[in-house]
């Protein structure tokens, strides 16, 4: 048995592939949404599990279903997580793989700018403009919400889960602001979406 870490499209893709390939899979995924998405490729050799797995969880899945070698495909974002299959591999001595989609490097501009936390993003975003159209999911969006000001608007693009609509919607984005869908998406349709709200950042 073989642990795919999930929660992306590549984690989906290789979870399938190995299960065509004849090898049992057991696919693990955070949301109930990621679940309804990994089973739309059925396959008796993969088994969908779901929620966040701390390491002694994870330990534990492992020596009840058999597994020999974990694959980390999850979002580079997903630090916690990677970092509890490495310990779990690390205390079971088993194999373990990150898969990690290649980075793309932003071209030079004005009007690209680095920043190295949530909070920082958040801050600058007041200096730049009033309309701030997000891409980052709901987990940081508190950052962003907290120093909001008159005049500001949030504008956030996430993916079509309950879970994710009502931390938006708990968290003061309006329902207008919230574009629920899921990727990848064109550039043709970042563009549309970047008209429509009048984003400034």
């Amino acid at each position: 048995m073989i642990l795919v870490l999930g929660g992306t499209v590549e984690g989906r893709e290789i979870a399938d592939y190995l299960a065509a390939d004849g090898y049992k899979v057991l696919l693990s995924v955070t949301t109930d949404y990621g679940s309804k998405i990994a089973e739309t490729v059925r396959s008796k050799n993969k088994i969908i599990i779901r929620g966040c797995l701390d390491t002694a969880q994870m330990i534990d899945r492992i020596k009840e279903r058999g597994v020999s070698m974990i694959i980390d495909a999850t979002h580079p974002f997903a630090v916690k997580i990677s970092e509890n299959a490495r310990q779990a591999a690390t205390r079971l001595n088993l194999p373990y793989f990150r898969y990690e989609r290649p980075a793309y490097k932003l071209p030079s501009s004005d009007l690209i700018h680095s920043v190295d936390s949530f909070d920082k993003a958040a801050e600058l975003t007041l200096a730049l403009g009033d309309i701030i159209f997000l891409t980052i999911g709901s987990k940081h969006l508190e950052e962003f919400v907290k120093v909001r000001r008159l005049g500001y608007k949030i504008v956030v693009r996430i993916l079509p889960d309950q879970d994710s609509i009502d931390t938006c919607l708990k968290s003061g984005v309006e329902a207008k602001n919230i574009i629920a869908a899921q990727g990848p998406f064109s550039t043709e349709f970042n563009v549309a979406c970047l008209k429509e709200y009048k984003a400034s950042v």
